[in-house]
């Protein structure tokens, strides 16, 4: 709501730039945020139930409805933009009703109000909210730079290659919907599950990252165009990232899982931190490519202050999380 409150503010008082379609859709769209925020939680809560498959059939129903309505409002032809805003909405309620509906019937279609519950779940959530801020700001932040000061030419040959680069955080990330809810049930095997996701994360990703390396300079050109040629040097630079994003991706779920999530500041605040110090220098000075090598050393600084508190609240030796195990 605060943020909303924020946005809303901004825009009313003209101090964003609005340079397409018409500021009504940007306040319709907004309709989505709590319809988001309800169905997020709720499928957190399937998930933290060890409730799997239906999680992944509320995730999977959770993208399909949403592409087919923006495919209805596109087929359905006049103005577009208004009708895929109108669809995008359309699509959050219809999840919105589906995943309220599905969680209903678990508790009995008596869901029960619990303060305390609702409490201690907003204290745990600020702990670690500072830290979701951070991370985004790491995120998008190099991005921000470099249209700012590149032409706009190279901003489209960045953001392409950041959205390549992020195509196989898919698998840490499905790595993580499993292990935080374990984590936090079994405090027994908390070490032993987090050492073994890391050890089979980073050694899958650094396979990914070369493959992705090799065939950089064949592929963009032939799904993108020549014209986005230049991209691949972006992804080049971006490589490193995709590794030590996957290890605090899978860290951070074994720090949270404990219930210390306040202390994943330390790891995003190391990697919004090196993020300001270097993007300007390197984006003046080798364009996107500088701008890759950012984020690479931005995510390398959060993944080792990662790997450095693990190892403090484990108790365990690095090479349990780095060095390959037959155990």
């Amino acid at each position: 709501g605060i943020y909303m409150a924020v946005a809303v503010g901004l825009v009313s008082a003209g101090l964003v730039h609005w340079p397409v379609g018409e500021v009504r859709l940007f306040y319709w769209l907004l309709a989505i945020v709590p319809l988001n925020l309800a169905v997020t939680n709720w499928t957190a809560i399937v998930q933290a139930q060890h409730r799997f498959g239906a999680y992944n059939r509320l995730l999977v129903s959770r993208s399909a409805i949403l592409l087919l309505a923006v495919l209805a409002a596109i087929a359905a032809g006049g103005e577009r933009l208004p009708a895929v805003v109108t669809a995008t909405v359309a699509a959050a309620l219809l999840n919105f009703i589906i995943t309220g509906g599905y969680l209903a019937r678990l508790a009995g279609g008596r869901p029960a109000w619990a303060r305390g519950f609702l409490r201690a779940a907003l204290q745990y959530g600020l702990r670690g909210h500072g830290s979701v801020v951070l991370a985004n700001i790491t995120l998008r932040f190099d991005q921000l730079v470099l249209g700012t000061i590149l032409p706009a030419a190279n901003l489209g040959w960045y953001s392409t290659a950041a959205t390549i680069s992020e195509l196989p955080q898919l698998l840490p990330d499905s790595i993580a919907v499993v292990l935080l809810p374990r984590v936090a049930s079994e405090p027994a095997n908390a070490v032993a599950l987090t050492s073994r996701a890391c050890r089979v994360t980073l050694l899958a990703m650094l396979g990914i990252s070369l493959l992705l390396g090799f065939a950089a300079p064949l592929v963009i050109p032939f799904v993108y165009g020549e014209a986005f040629a230049p991209a691949t040097r972006a992804v080049w630079a971006l490589l490193p990232s995709i590794v030590f994003l996957s290890l605090s991706k899978v860290l951070t779920k074994y720090i949270c899982g404990i219930g210390r999530p306040g202390l994943c500041v330390w790891s995003t605040a190391a990697s919004a931190g090196m993020t300001a110090i270097l993007i300007i220098p390197l984006v003046k000075h080798a364009g996107i490519v500088g701008a890759g090598i950012t984020s690479s050393c931005a995510y390398a600084a959060g993944a080792l202050v990662d790997l450095a508190l693990t190892r403090r609240l484990s108790g365990r030796p690095l090479r349990e999380f780095l060095t390959p195990s037959y155990q």
